[in-house]
């Protein structure tokens, strides 16, 4: 505060900084991040493919169905004729918009998971980041895409592009996306809010919307209740991890790897 903008600035001079006592803290060596198994992944990625989760009704927390209080005809049932109305409770069902939103986040953490990017560097890109490898064979250009993470959006302030097997998914992001009648230019954020006062605005999801997104889909799931007990921890940022961890056991060059994710071999 008092070099980066008081003396910077010109409000102080440096004799008049306070001189402040420092101690070095040794570099904290633990593992920042809990990941899911490979096997809890699986199952969470079934979960967001279920008809439940993409065309369903409407949940708590907690798992439970929400209900709604829906007028039925009395006239349909002959033991409620002499009442003037009947109701009954029903589950609650997403809106159609909800069911789009649903399905922007799978894409997005199945994007997450195949890449290893940073949340914000992912919520930052456009689709003019992202092009067909013309090194690539023929088959793997069917299920390959380049991901460039811009210098201005990484966190490094370098540059780099990712080679990832996302072409799949990035087609059911952009048919979400036209399926609101929203376009996808070169200019559009991948994930943009697709609420209809936002729509013209090209607004980015942030990490706050998909933070909660994940936190219901892990309780919906169950597989929040396992980590509970295993006294773990999973955020958005831990798909990173995860890809990085996944990807070494599979036998994958840690300098390659590193270059791939915009990170040091430490």
């Amino acid at each position: 505060m008092y070099f980066k903008f008081a003396v910077e600035e010109g409000y102080l001079s440096n004799e008049y900084v306070p001189k402040f006592q420092t101690v070095r803290v040794p570099k904290d060596r633990a593992h920042k991040r809990d990941i899911l198994t490979t096997d809890q992944w699986n199952r969470l990625t079934a979960y967001m493919r279920s008809n439940r989760y993409l065309k369903g009704t409407r949940v708590s927390l907690d798992g439970k169905e929400l209900e709604m209080r829906k007028h039925c005809d009395h006239r349909k049932n002959k033991r409620l004729k002499k009442e003037k109305g009947y109701e009954e409770r029903v589950a609650r069902p997403i809106t159609p918009l909800e069911q789009t939103k649903r399905q922007i986040f799978r894409c997005f953490m199945l994007i997450n998971y195949s890449t290893g990017n940073r949340p914000g560097e992912l919520l930052k890109m456009t689709w003019g980041d992202v092009t067909i490898n013309q090194m690539d064979s023929k088959e793997q250009q069917k299920t390959h895409r380049l991901l460039k993470v811009r210098a201005a959006t990484s966190k490094t302030g370098m540059s780099r592009t990712i080679n990832a097997p996302v072409a799949i998914y990035l087609e059911r992001l952009k048919k979400a996306y036209e399926s609101l009648g929203m376009e996808c230019e070169a200019h559009h954020f991948l994930f943009r809010n697709p609420t209809p006062a936002r729509r013209e605005k090209n607004t980015l999801f942030g990490d706050h919307t998909f933070t909660q997104r994940l936190e219901n889909i892990l309780k919906w799931s169950g597989i929040q209740e396992e980590l509970d007990k295993q006294n773990k921890k999973v955020v958005l940022y831990s798909a990173r991890h995860a890809y990085v961890t996944w990807r070494l056991e599979h036998g994958v060059n840690i300098h390659m790897l590193c270059r791939n994710i915009g990170s040091s071999v430490t």
